[in-house]
Order: C-alpha cells, then structure tokens, then sequence
C-alpha cells in the first residue's frame, strides 16, 4: 500500500476516533429529533434561553436530572464548538469534565474563561478546578481585580487543590491586595504550599512579615468593594548581617514564634532554621524562643543549642526547662551526652536525639545490645531503631549514616542475630536489605515461621532457592510443614505441585476461583475449574450466582485474561443495570469461555452494552485489536466516560491516548489524574514515572493524596507515614528513599508490586 494512502488512512482513524470538533458534526437524524422535542433549531434554542430574563422558567425540553439521553449529549458537544458564544457557554454549562478529552476540556475552558468572574453567574468550581492547568492557575492569580465578591472567597478555599510551589510569588502578591478576603484567603494557601515544600523561602518569609494580624481577621461586608481601604502592608526592618541565621530567617522566626498568637508556617520555618547554621551570635533569640512557651519554637531552639558548642548563656536559661521539651532533646542542648546516652537506652525519643547528635558512641551501645544474647532486650532495641531510623517527626530527623553502619554490623555480627530480630529489620528497613541480611534471613526461616515471613522478599532476591523449599516443604507429610508452603505456591501460582496445591486450595479457600486461576499453567487447575463451572447452576432467575460469574472469570484467567480485568467483568456482571443482558447471554458466554475464547465473550458483553454506559475500567488491559476498537469508540461517543477510554487506551498503547496523557502530567492538571486509578496514574506499573510522581508530593494535600497512593501501589512507599509537622517535607523524604531503593526493586508476584530486593 503506497505510504500516502497508509498516512492517509491512519488520520481518517485519528479522526474518527475523537469527540465531535463542530456543530456540524450534528447527525442530520440528531438535529431532526431535537427539532421536534425543542420546537426549533437547536442551537438556536440553546441561545434563546441563555438570552431569556435571569427569572424564566427553564424549558421544558431541558432534562430533568441534568443527564439525558445520546441526542441531548450529540447536542451539547457540538453546540460547545459553536460560534456564538451563548450557544457555547450554555453548553459548557451543561458539560461535566470526565466526559471531555484534553481538546474539548480547552475548548471548555476558553469559553467558561469570560465568565468565570462575571457578576451575572456563579460557576461550579469543580468543573473548574478539575481541569484548569497550572498556568491557568497562575493567570486566574494575576488577574485578581476583576473577580466579584462573591466569587473571591470561594475561589480561594476550592482552588487550593490546584496550587503549587510556583505559584508561591502570585499568592504573596495576592496578600497583600485591598480586598481582605483575598489577603486572608492567600495566606491560608501559602501555608498549604509552605507544608510541603521548602521553595520560596523568601518570599513566605517577606510575606509573614508583612502580615498585620488583622489581615487574618474575618472580613465583614464582602460585597461592598468600595468600603476597602487601601492596604498598607506591614513595615519591617531586617535584622543586620552577621554569623549565624540568616537575617530574614530570624526576623520571620521572630514574628512568628514571638509576636503572633499562632505561630504561622512553624514547619516551614523549624526545617528552613535547620538548613542554616546557628551561631552565638543568635543567642537572645534562642533565648527568646525558649522562653515563649510555643512547642516548635522551643524545639527549634533546643536542636540549634544541641548543633552549637556550648554557650554558658543559653545553658542558663535551660535551668529551668520549658513543660515542651522532650527529655532526650533537652539533654542534647545542654550537651549531657552521657545522660542522654543511659536514656537511650530505653527511650525511644531520646534514642533518635541521641543517634542525630552523639551517632558514634550511642550507635555502638545500641549494637551491644541489639546483636547480644539477650534475644527479648535485643528485640525490644531493634524495635526502638525501626521507630526512629526513618524519625522525620518534629523534633527528630534521620541520622544519614546509620543506613550504613547498620550494614556494617549486619555483616560483622549477624549471625547472632534470631529470625525476630531479622524480621523486623527486614520488614522494616528497606535501605538495609543487604545480600548477607536476606541470607541470614532465609536461613532463619522454617516452616514454623513462613506464614510470619515477608516471603516477597525472598521471591525477588536472587540468593535464595525460595521456590524449591517451598516445594519441598508443600511435599511434606505433616500437614503443618506443607500446609504454610503450599498456600505460598497457590499465590506464586506454582504448577509443579498442582494436586497438593488444588488440595489446599479445597481446604482453605474454596470460595475464591481466582485464587486457584493463578495457577493458569496446570492442566489439572484447568480442567478442574471448567469442570466447576460447567456444573455451577444459575439462581432461579436463571441468572448467574456469584460463585458463577467468578467461576467464569476464573477459567478465562487461566487461559490468560488479566487479573485485574477478572475482576471488573464479575463486577460487571453483578450490576443491576446488567441483569438482563446477563441473563440472556451468561449461557453463550460460559460456552465460549470452555472453549478458550475468552476475549470474544468479554467483547460480546462489552459491545452489548452502550458506550454512554459502558464501564470501561481494566478494558486497557486486554491485548485484543476488536477490544481496542471500542475502547476508540467509546472515547468518541459524546456522554461516554471518555478520559476513563483513553486511560485504558494508554494502558493498551494507543500513541494518541499516552500523548494526550503525558500533556496533562506536563500541565499539572488535576482532576483527570485525581480519578484515574493507580494503574493509569502509574502509566501500568511504569517505574519512569517515579520522579514526576515525587514532584506531584510537593504541591498540596489533595495532589500529594493521589501521588502518594500512585507510589504506594507502585512500590509499597507510604508517605502518610512522614508528618506534615516533619523536619523534612515528605516529597524530600520520598526522595531520599528513592534514591537508596529505586535501582533496588524487582516485580513480586506475591506482593502485586514492585519490592526492594537484596543489594
């Protein structure tokens, strides 16, 4: 085929595969129909009452519900490209965003731009927030003097999701605009970004100290502009140059720690005083902050005593110690090293004081007891480490070199470590897996403690002869040797056993088909679940019982349907939506999926199906040309989930679908991603995508939800684990752990995720 025709034929399918672009695209039998219900054309209509006084009564052609059917949905995509803007804004008004592709979400929100602030409307923020770009952000930022009253409050509170650092230096300029619901609604957005990022130190610092505590005040009269009066920011002067914290650093510590009622920022500002080094010089300040009675400012300022050499004067004010101070913290500012030492040993707060700031000799006491023979005293020590080697909670931070001593004495004295011991630190201690670890590990494991185990380690580390002991203990005579053995095989998805694994499965988890479809290479597995359900009867309504639907899923996984896809389809299955077409095509399908042709009973139930209604989910995953096709079609259908078809077009490789999801990662735009799930949010399990998920951290707290969950289904990280109070933001912490594990993780069966192997 000449190459002209082949481009020429792969853009009528691009084309094809898309939204309407126009209000020609109307079908003539559409526009007939809509004559007659609306009484005249269209678009026309839609202007008419858009152009009607604001006290009409809606039409009566206007859905009741908001929802109508496919020639209403044909209508308001096209009507979105029309010229006349009425035309388009009425049907933007009607338009929700997962039912928009990244061109006609622009589309949107160029025509919704004019009158996001106009007087005569009160738009929907979700629709906006959902879909606006970083930039747009910025632009609505900037353009602040043409918002109405109304509208300002709301703005603020409802965007918040959408911040980001960069937007950092609009938000200050906003605090100190004339209207105070824009200076109070600003502020609290840059606390928002301030607790998770550490960027634009100084303008948060500029800002704070421009701050009037009454700019925090609640605004009365918010729709009466003109009684604003113009703003003055507050006059400051910063401190002179000199060793020690920087000037601005100390003014904004001053004003936050000691002339507000409320400290503002106070984990921004404790990690930015930990970034510089105190001096002497700041020893009235200090003074002062130990004083004022606030939590974190006598935190800060015990931590900076503990970093300086000893100065007699703070020492003095540490006589009499603030009720704030954790023992081991104020023991490291007076430099009571010994006394911090003895209560290391059985404190946990003073152990992370004591490891930050007297690493060596408290390191070395903790070994003698947790390689000792005391197992119960050595236990309880590894316990207290696990708490504390990755302390980011204020006012500890992680030791950086314990990771690597911890290893050095793993290698040295190891051996006399017992498996509960081992656990722990296994389990707990990601950084530590080294190769000699997982081998003293594995040569602790027996069949007594394999349940206890976490066995995805040893799956994905190299060293251990994981799935020949499984076997060999799965072909024991004792059914308390074979029994932990085998239920690992049933999850590993081992064939050789497959009699003593479809034995266990009988004895503990009969009521799960999937489980055993794991199984997919046993010929007896196979047998045996067609076998079931060819027999399983349907209930009286001749509709399938659960255990049918997921019998079917079953012997569909084990002629390769994805698990995940198993899945949504008995889900599927059981929607009330679906009862009919189930009950008069469940026989067909049973019969195709017996005969191995999964793939067309799945397409069957699909293209049954409407594409308005279509559940798309896990579709992506299924590698099938026809299955692809529709997912197109559903991604071009108006009213259909079109973002949820080119996510699972992404997942299935289509080029257009990945470039139009990489656009919206490039823009930041929120919404699509929000409700993407993981697999989509990770680009199907990619580990690529890692670095611009770590950056999603550092943004807000509904932004660093979905990143957070993204990487946690990825590989196991938990970033709720890290405080939002920490010395260190969790997208620092994230990082860091990145950095020690990420070369470090292979796919574990067990686990459905990426796992830190031994290295």
């Amino acid at each position: 085929m000449p190459r002209i025709r082949v481009l020429a034929l792969l853009l009528t399918s691009a084309l094809a595969a898309q939204l309407p672009r126009s209000p020609d695209a109307l079908p003539a039998d559409v526009r007939q129909t809509l004559i007659q219900r609306m009484g005249a054309d269209p678009f026309a209509a839609l202007a008419a009452w858009r152009r009607a006084p604001g006290d009409s009564d809606p039409p009566a052609w206007l859905p009741a519900d908001g929802r109508g059917d496919a020639a209403w949905d044909w209508l308001v995509h096209t009507a979105l490209w029309h010229q006349d803007h009425d035309v388009a804004y009425t049907a933007a008004t009607l338009l929700s965003y997962p039912h928009l592709d990244l061109v006609a979400a622009d589309r949107w929100l160029t025509v919704v731009w004019p009158h996001v602030f106009a007087a005569s409307t009160a738009h929907d923020w979700e629709q906006v927030r959902r879909q606006v770009s970083s930039q747009q952000v910025a632009d609505l930022l900037a353009d602040r003097d043409c918002w109405r009253a109304e509208v300002r409050p709301f703005f603020l509170s409802d965007m918040h999701r959408c911040m980001r650092p960069e937007h950092t230096p609009l938000l200050a300029a906003l605090a100190n605009s004339d209207d105070p619901f824009l200076r109070r609604g600003a502020f609290a957005n840059l606390g928002t970004v301030a607790n998770y990022t550490d960027q634009h130190r100084s303008v948060i610092g500029d800002a704070l100290l421009r701050l009037h505590t009454s700019d925090l005040d609640r605004a009365e009269e918010p729709f009466l502009r003109a009684r604003n009066a113009p703003h003055q920011p507050r006059p400051y002067h910063l401190p002179t140059a000199r060793p020690g914290w920087s000037p601005l650093l100390r003014a904004a510590l001053e004003r936050s720690f000691l002339e507000l009622d409320k400290p503002l920022f106070a984990a921004f500002l404790m990690r930015w005083a930990e970034a510089e080094s105190p001096a002497s010089e700041d020893r009235l300040l200090l003074a002062a902050l130990l004083a004022g009675g606030q939590r974190e400012a006598t935190w800060l300022a015990q931590r900076a005593m503990a970093r300086m050499a000893p100065e007699p004067f703070l020492l003095r004010q540490l006589r009499s110690p603030p009720d704030a101070a954790p023992a081991g913290l104020l023991l490291a500012a007076r430099h009571d090293w010994s006394a911090l030492r003895e209560l290391a040993n059985k404190d946990t707060d003073a152990l992370a004081v004591a490891l930050e700031f007297d690493f060596d000799a408290t390191f070395l006491a903790w070994s003698a007891v947790a390689f000792g023979a005391d197992a119960a005293a050595g236990l309880a020590a590894v316990q207290r480490l696990v708490e504390v080697a990755d302390a980011v909670m204020a006012p500890y931070r992680t030791q950086p070199l314990l990771v690597g001593r911890l290893r050095q004495a793993i290698d040295l004295f190891g051996d006399r470590l017992d498996f509960a011991r081992l656990h722990v630190l296994v389990e707990n201690l990601h950084a530590v897996r080294s190769e000699r670890l997982i081998e003293l590990y594995w040569a602790a494991v027996t069949p007594q403690n394999l349940a206890a185990c976490d066995a995805a380690v040893f799956e994905v580390s190299a060293s251990t002869q994981f799935h020949e002991r499984l076997r060999e203990w799965g072909a024991a005579a004792d059914e308390a040797v074979r029994a932990p053995a085998l239920d690992l095989l049933l999850r590993l998805g081992d064939a050789q056993l497959d009699q003593a694994v479809l034995g266990h499965w009988q004895a503990h988890h009969q009521g799960d088909p999937m489980l055993l479809a794991r199984c997919r290479q046993s010929r007896l597995v196979s047998t045996f679940l067609r076998d079931a359900l060819r027999k399983e009867a349907l209930d009286s309504d001749g509709h399938p019982t659960a255990q049918c639907s997921e019998l079917l899923a079953a012997v569909a996984m084990t002629d390769g349907m994805p698990h995940g896809v198993a899945e949504h389809w008995t889900a599927d299955l059981g929607r009330d939506g679906n009862t009919r077409l189930v009950r008069e095509r469940f026989g067909r399908w049973r019969e195709q999926v017996l005969a191995g042709e999964w793939r067309a009973a799945l397409l069957d139930h699909c293209s049954a199906q409407s594409p308005r209604a279509l559940s798309v989910g896990s579709l992506g995953q299924v590698d099938d040309d026809a299955m692809r096709e529709l997912l197109q079609k559903v991604r071009s259908t108006p009213g259909a989930v079109v973002q949820s078809a080119i996510n699972e077009l992404a997942i299935a490789g289509d080029p257009e679908a990945l470039e139009e999801l990489d656009e919206l990662r490039a823009r930041h735009i929120y919404g699509w991603f929000d409700d993407a799930d993981n697999l989509v949010q990770t680009g199907g399990r990619s580990l690529d995508l890692v670095p611009w998920l770590l950056g999603e951290l550092e943004t807000n707290c509904c932004r660093r939800n979905s990143a957070a969950s993204a990487l946690q289904f990825l590989y196991g990280f938990e970033v709720h684990a890290i405080s939002e109070e920490a010395l260190q933001t969790q997208a620092a912490r994230a990082r860091e752990y990145w950095r020690a594990v990420g070369e470090h993780v292979k796919w574990s069966v067990l686990a459905n995720r990426f796992v830190v192997a031994a290295h």
